[in-house]
């Protein structure tokens, strides 16, 4: 219909109606391509938003491991460091207890806490949220995996410098089988250490106080550092989402203010 009205103005030298007819054809493709673009921007919206409710879940979820986690490492440095200050004898004991000998012949592994949250890594990939137009959003998110990918690295590189004591020094501490003494009386490996000897020790205490700086520095780093970028990153979430509370979230974040 517009073709025939253009090729009969064209015919009849109306310029105004062939022009008029131009700008109705531009304007109806306009038109067309905006109601397209809008429809394609809600839809991506509408799935980003979906993804953020199942990361706004997962931080939860994780949350909670993270929670757990944790408060066995920091009963690991309270039992080290009561089990360090007994061997360097700035704490009058004849004997180091079951938690505490455990704590030193355990020192030489690093504590970590699940981190992984594979909705935001998706979300980042696919560049899905941009759609969401938030740039605390965006920005919560980049340092979150930054963060993550710095951790992930520190671990790696510093798990090399802490010491199993019990292959280094077996004559100092080991593991032997013991029966519990509780009415299961299941046989298990438990740590046995030799205070005397470990306070002879100059080479193990060193090794010793070396393993401890690092189960502090992982409490520090691996845990109040991530917990940081969690707690950013949900708190751009409930921004976003509605009937989200970021202060939900904080009692699992635990802080060690002394750390």
């Amino acid at each position: 219909m517009i073709l025939q009205n253009i090729s009969k103005a064209i015919r009849e030298q109306n310029y105004y109606a062939v022009a008029l007819e131009f700008l109705i054809v531009i304007a109806g493709v306009v038109i067309g391509f905006q109601v397209s673009q809008f429809a394609q921007e809600r839809s991506q919206r509408a799935s980003a938003l979906q993804i953020l409710t199942q990361v706004e879940l997962e931080i939860r979820e994780i949350a909670t491991v993270r929670e757990t986690t944790l408060a066995g490492l920091d009963r690991h440095i309270d039992a080290f460091t009561g089990a360090s200050l007994v061997i360097a004898e700035r704490v009058e004991a004849d004997f180091l207890t079951p938690d505490q000998c455990e704590a030193v012949a355990s020192s030489g592994r690093i504590t970590l806490a699940p981190d992984s949250l594979p909705a935001i890594e998706a979300l980042l990939d696919t560049g899905v949220l941009s759609a969401i137009g938030d740039d605390d959003l965006r920005l919560a998110a980049s340092r979150f995996v930054t963060k993550q990918e710095a951790v992930r690295e520190w671990a790696r590189l510093k798990h090399t410098d802490l010491y199993e004591l019990a292959d280094v020094f077996p004559e100092l501490v080991r593991y032997e089988f013991s029966q519990a003494p509780d009415e299961t009386g299941v046989w298990a490996p438990r740590a046995q250490c030799e205070l005397e000897a470990m306070r002879e020790s100059r080479n193990f205490q060193a090794l010793m106080m070396s393993n401890l700086a690092m189960d502090r520095s992982t409490r520090s780093f691996v845990y109040a550092f991530m917990d940081d970028a969690f707690e950013e990153l949900h708190a751009a979430i409930s921004a976003t989402l509605p009937g989200s509370t970021p202060a939900e979230l904080a009692p699992t974040m635990v802080r060690d203010p002394s750390l």
